[in-house]
């Protein structure tokens, strides 16, 4: 049995490593359209532009991206049923429907799927269709917080706007539990895998917006504990695991989040606890991998050691951890009539989860009607009107947006002179360039790593790597030189655009390169093609924040295949069989490598940070549009630091599985004493307490609430303290 450093026993995907790979789907042309050179004299996006006001545009140009996923060879909706012969039968339409839901990916496949739905399957199944009981939904309603409507679109018989919404994100995590699911090892071990799973897809920090379906978080990468708790469960969900959120009492009015996972036992259930704050189950007595609610009551003493000293765990209680749209009947005769070799699960029966709150000894507790990250509301405050949402915002194009490092970008075009405001038109097809770039890569390849398909991500992912090694090597010119072909090349564009649309398109035809990489052409770009300084422009200027992005998403894709192998050895050893270390040994050192490679160049020591902070604290003094930049940069910042420990700890838990213990120690000491020397740092709390002093003597708004996220790293007990602790926890686990 293999035993990581939190504790966590793997188990056995469903899918064999050939088995994946057989399932994964080809790129299609057509979709890379959408994100090639067709984009760019399509979408309007200015850089100097306030965030909100730009979030649409941005949005049009990778949202495709987003939605679409790893490869995914559609750009709109599935075609909607031909004109039936006489003899169709209404089982003829079911069978169609339902082939159309397990194709979709994106939010309009589900809503025209959903359309097609609503005649033919729940007029079938309407008579199974019951309303919910008058108590339940009396008692839906006070722990929901739901108002009227919300009720009432639950007892609906036909879909809503926001289903589409719901199968958006139950779907994306049935294919990513497809691809960790494990089978043959007991259930408390298999709850562990998944938590485990969630807390490396989803870092713990807080930027920009909250509150979001966590589907988005699962894509964003980033979110607070909460955030990551709902992550969790809703993975588990697609292994049938029902679970709750547990608020616990704790020192001075503090209140402590869990996650609670309802296990079987010989008398009845029990919950496994789980700390999303720390990433890690609450480990239980004796060695015991996860601990029981019942431990906790039985073992007061043990709190102390699993970081639980000073709680009242009698006075614990149960919140709802899912979407309201889990609740509607609908969703169940929806969930049983796809219900085969590729289950997705739709439905909670909320009756039963009450139940099984009581047999653990938990009473059920209301979320505030005030509190906007409550889960049961999340999609309908993010989605908008036309989606069955009430957004006004525009959160959704703005989640998009905060996955580009968009101010970074900017502040890289400056100081190169990509781009220059007498040719507008020309600097504004040089930012869709590197939005669809971003896109292709970055975006694209992240949905395929989040549903497993690995082959098809590694394979994009070293398209774009060679392309930006080769960039650089070629374009290693002096500065003098760079600005002279710049300045020649403005002038050849100047000369395009004064001749009319006919040299405009000959301008940008003169590179060949580029068009075949934002088509992921592989064959094309194995030829000798025609590389023009836009080529190099692009790739020399995004070589850092995309190739950063990158390398992560490389490092990730082999640390998840070495947690498969070592699953499935897993597996081996519970049924007598033998092992084969060999592959297991190869994966982990591929993994190992993989992060050394990403931290050569997205690696952040405290000098390093502190020369980010210097550099920023002048912007405070330009006005408006300058402190909106500094904002966005100090959140490219934060992330940049929080992927750069995580990939350290990573380095070490491979180092860790190579028996390599000392290195992985050492690694873990260095990773402690920095984040001790960045939290001492005076700059870090006074320049943001001096930013948010700003805005908000300037009205507040936006800015102000992205200011207070990034706050919260480095308030005592905040989320750069509870890292510490969990690197602290590591090396304690080391023996």
């Amino acid at each position: 049995m293999s035993v990581s450093a939190h504790g966590v026993v793997f188990a056995r995907p469903i899918l064999s490593r050939d088995e994946a790979m057989a399932t994964e789907p080809a790129d299609d042309a057509a979709s890379t359209d959408l994100l090639g050179l067709q984009a760019m004299h399509t979408f309007d996006i200015s850089f100097s532009q306030q965030p909100r006001r730009r979030w649409s545009a941005v949005f049009c140009v990778v949202g495709i991206v987003l939605a679409c996923g790893n490869g995914c060879s559609r750009q709109s909706a599935p075609a909607a049923k031909q004109e039936a012969p006489p003899t169709e039968t209404e089982e003829d339409t079911l069978k169609f429907v339902i082939e159309q839901f397990r194709e979709a990916k994106e939010l309009p496949h589900f809503r025209e799927a959903l359309n097609q739905a609503s005649g033919p399957l729940f007029k079938q199944s309407g008579k199974h269709l019951a309303a919910i009981d008058a108590a339940v939904r009396k008692e839906i309603q006070a722990l929901l917080a739901l108002d009227e409507t919300e009720l009432n679109d639950l007892d609906a018989g036909t879909p809503r706007a926001l289903d589409a919404a719901h199968l958006e994100g139950s779907f994306l995590f049935r294919d990513a539990a497809r691809a960790a699911e494990c089978i043959g090892l007991p259930r408390n071990e298999q709850a562990v895998l998944g938590f485990d799973w969630a807390m490396r897809r989803v870092l713990l920090h807080e930027q920009q917006d909250d509150g979001l379906p966590p589907h988005w978080v699962l894509q964003r990468g980033w979110g607070s504990d909460l955030d990551r708790a709902l992550v969790a469960l809703e993975l588990l969900r697609q292994w049938q695991f029902d679970g709750c959120l547990v608020v616990v009492p704790g020192k001075s009015g503090s209140v402590i989040r869990l996650l609670g996972v309802f296990l079987p036992r010989d008398d009845g259930i029990d919950l496994a606890l789980f700390d999303p704050r720390l990433g890690r189950p609450i480990p239980g007595p004796n060695g015991v991998a996860v601990a029981t609610a019942a431990q906790l009551r039985e073992n007061p003493g043990f709190r102390k050691f699993g970081g639980l000293d000073g709680i009242d765990f009698a006075r614990a209680e149960a919140r709802w951890p899912w979407s309201a749209a889990c609740l509607a009947p609908r969703m169940k005769v929806l969930e049983d009539v796809l219900a085969g070799p590729e289950r997705v699960d739709l439905h909670v029966d909320f009756t039963s989860w009450l139940q099984r709150c009581a047999a653990v000894g938990l009473r059920p507790s209301p979320w505030p009607a005030e509190d906007h990250t409550a889960p049961a509301r999340r999609a309908r405050l993010c989605y908008a009107a036309e989606d069955g949402g009430l957004d006004k915002a525009q959160r959704r194009p703005f989640f998009v947006s905060s996955m580009l490092p968009l101010t970074y970008l900017q502040q890289l075009f400056e100081r190169r002179h990509i781009v220059t405001d007498e040719l507008r038109e020309f600097s504004q097809e040089i930012r869709k360039l590197y939005l669809a770039l971003f896109g292709k890569y970055a975006l694209e390849s992240r949905m395929a790593v989040l549903r497993g398909q690995y082959e098809t991500a590694l394979k994009r992912l070293d398209l774009i790597s060679n392309a930006l090694e080769q960039a650089d090597f070629a374009s290693s010119v002096s500065d003098t030189e760079w600005k002279k072909q710049l300045a020649d090349w403005h002038r050849h564009a100047r000369e395009a655009y004064l001749a009319g649309d006919v040299r405009v398109q000959a301008f940008w035809s003169e590179d060949y390169y580029l068009p075949a990489l934002l088509r992921a052409d592989a064959v094309l770009l194995q030829q000798r093609l025609k590389r023009g300084i836009l080529s190099y422009a692009v790739l020399t200027t995004c070589r850092e924040p995309l190739g950063n992005q990158i390398e992560w998403l490389r490092a990730t894709c082999w640390e998840d295949k070495a947690i498969r192998l070592e699953a499935q050895a897993a597996e081996r050893r519970h049924s007598g069989r033998a092992v084969r270390q060999t592959d297991i040994v190869s994966a982990w050192r591929n993994t190992r490598s993989a992060w050394a490679r990403f931290l050569d160049h997205g690696d952040v020591a405290p000098t390093l940070w502190q020369a980010r902070l210097d550099a920023l604290a002048p912007l405070w003094r330009q006005g408006p549009a300058a402190q909106a930049r500094a904002v966005g940069l100090a959140e490219q910042a934060h992330l940049d630091l929080h992927h750069a420990i995580a990939a350290r700890l990573r380095q070490a838990q491979a180092n860790w599985r190579l028996g390599e213990k000392e290195a992985a120690l050492a690694a873990l000491k260095k990773a402690r004493s920095d984040l001790t020397a960045l939290v001492e740092l005076d700059p870090n709390t006074r320049w943001l307490n001096e930013a948010a002093a700003r805005v908000r003597a300037q009205g507040g708004g936006n800015l102000a609430d992205r200011v207070e996220f990034l706050q919260r790293d480095w308030r005592p007990g905040g989320n750069v303290a509870a890292l510490r602790q969990s690197i602290d926890d590591r090396i304690a686990a080391l023996p």
